[in-house]
């Protein structure tokens, strides 16, 4: 095909348009993958506080006072105690609800996560029960 025949089937005010829709498609992929990338590192700062929260709710409910057990007391940590022994135990901040609630433990932590690429920390919050197995 000639110039002059191409030129007479492509308008000069077309030409270059491909070049404008990859770009847009390229803006907007990176724009995807950044977007995932910040909501993934969202997400895995809540799955690590609420492991911890696990945790902390277990080695809690495991906890039994050695004077409790040989004198007759009652085996189960007071929610005081619970309090007392997450606010220990955990390495980010505890918040209510912390305590015994129907026979399980309650562990509630607070933690932020720092959202790549806009420094924007973003509130995380979890709750975790361990089951008091007294007998």
């Amino acid at each position: 095909m000639t110039r002059r025949a191409h030129a007479a089937t492509h308008p000069a005010s077309e030409r270059g348009n491909i070049t404008v829709f990859g770009l847009g498609v390229w803006l907007i992929a990176v724009a995807m993958l950044l977007g995932m990338i910040m909501l993934g590192t969202v997400y895995l700062e809540r799955r690590t506080l609420q492991a911890e929260a696990d945790s902390v709710a277990l080695a809690v409910a495991q906890q039994v006072d050695d004077a409790a057990y040989y004198g007759g007391g009652a085996l189960a940590p007071s929610s005081a105690a619970v309090g007392e022994l997450s606010r220990t135990l955990a390495t980010h901040a505890v918040v209510a609800p912390v305590g015994v609630e129907n026979g399980s433990v309650v562990v509630s932590l607070r933690g932020n996560a720092r959202v790549p690429f806009l420094h924007v920390d973003v509130p995380v919050r979890v709750t975790s029960r361990a089951h008091l197995d007294v007998r």
